[in-house]
């Protein structure tokens, strides 16, 4: 991260800002963004082949949790996401999507 401030940056970074905000001269681009953590994770697609009938691939990929807000904005937003797929949350429906799958993963534990 750079130590020279842009002039357009009038906001302080919250704590979790990791960003070079001096790449970011174009307005569309100035977001605080939290260090980018990418995640292995196991996937599966569904699709039909000519047949008809459902095809499942599983794949190994991986998936990158990025906490963000734009420069002058309120909302903070996480995105998890890969080149095929994405997730765009706010940060409450995130807490709730993680509570969600504690509890999920805290009642198929007791298999």
């Amino acid at each position: 991260m750079s130590n020279t401030r842009p002039g357009w940056l009038t906001d302080p970074c919250p704590a979790w800002c990791q960003e070079d905000h001096a790449d970011q001269w174009h307005p569309e681009d100035r977001a605080h963004a939290s260090e980018h953590v990418v995640v292995p994770v196991i996937t599966i697609d569904r699709g039909f082949a000519g047949g008809g009938e459902l095809v499942r691939e599983v794949a190994a990929t991986e998936l990158a949790v990025v906490v963000y807000r734009q420069v002058g904005a309120r909302e903070v937003w996480v995105t998890v996401a890969n080149d095929r797929q994405r997730i765009e949350v706010t940060r409450e429906s995130a807490a709730r999507l993680r509570d969600a799958l504690d509890a999920a993963l805290a009642r198929t534990a007791r298999e």
